[in-house]
């Protein structure tokens, strides 16, 4: 009996090539989106006590009339975070907000006019407790989320943001606080991953049924 050789994903460089192909393919749909992050900001020179500021920025944001936020945070490395809204955007109402729990809830802005695009939505004044390493976890505040200047036909005016951590790292007297990446190209292989196992199940099952 002749054994029938199967075939599953494309090998080598010839399926790296079509794994890129479809992932690029796919891209459109995972481009880019409005985004809730941290800028990156590095200082020197610091002492447990000592207070540094890092900004809260908006990513390719549609017209907004404003949103909020919460913030966890790690209270062995951070002693307390304060926020002030950036007020020459955020121009109609601001939730400034600090906190020494661990948990900075409901920090808001909005404006009179929406804005839109790459901007500043306000800065975190973090007061160092001791070295080591903090998460910043970034979370929609439920009782201002993100909105159009739509916001009257909820839930149609929500733009749902991807809100991106930070991490803190406090040691030898420097803080750097960076945002944790998105493995945006996980995200567009995953799909493109599938189909090529697609492609493979069906090869295989047409050489073993010899269709």
């Amino acid at each position: 009996m002749t054994r029938i050789k199967s075939k599953g994903l494309p090998t080598g460089r010839s399926g790296f090539r079509a794994l890129l192909v479809a992932a690029c393919a796919l891209s459109p749909v995972f481009g880019h989106a409005a985004t809730v992050t941290f800028a990156p900001k590095a200082s020197a020179g610091l002492s447990p006590g000592d207070t540094f500021s890092v900004d809260v920025i908006l990513q390719d944001f549609p017209s907004t009339i404003g949103g909020g936020f919460n913030l966890a945070f790690d209270t062995s490395v951070i002693a307390s975070v304060s926020f002030t809204c950036n007020s020459s955007v955020w121009n109609f109402d601001c939730g400034n907000r600090n906190s020494s729990t661990g948990t900075l809830t409901d920090a808001y802005v909005s404006v009179f006019n929406a804005a839109s695009g790459n901007l500043l939505v306000g800065t975190l004044a973090i007061k160092l407790a001791a070295p080591g390493l903090s998460t910043l976890t970034l979370t929609e505040s439920p009782l201002n989320p993100w909105s159009s200047p739509d916001a009257a036909f909820l839930p149609t005016g929500r733009i749902n943001p991807t809100f991106v951590n930070g991490a803190l790292d406090f040691s030898g007297g420097n803080a750097l606080v960076s945002a944790v990446p998105i493995p945006a190209l996980g995200y567009m292989l995953a799909p493109a991953m599938g189909v090529l196992f697609g492609m493979g199940w069906r090869n295989r099952a047409r050489r073993q049924t010899g269709v």
